[in-house]
């Protein structure tokens, strides 16, 4: 199996761990704005990104654990 640039750096080994923007993590809270994911981030209620060559990335499997949780 290959391996993404990414998914080494961040070490991922799980083809269902993708790696998503900002942009994309607001869109799985509803469609927020992203100074609220920033927000959240401060306070703890998401988890905390992880920087990939300059980029700040979430993992796909912890934002929906994260929604899951909540509920």
């Amino acid at each position: 199996m290959e391996y993404t640039y990414t998914e080494k750096a961040v070490g991922s080994t799980s083809n269902n761990d993708r790696l998503i923007t900002v942009k994309q993590a607001a869109k799985y809270y509803g469609d927020c704005d992203v100074s609220t994911i920033w927000r959240w981030v401060k306070s703890g209620e998401i988890p905390k990104p992880v920087k990939v060559g300059g980029r700040t990335l979430w993992r796909e499997s912890e934002i929906q654990k994260s929604i899951r949780e909540a509920k």
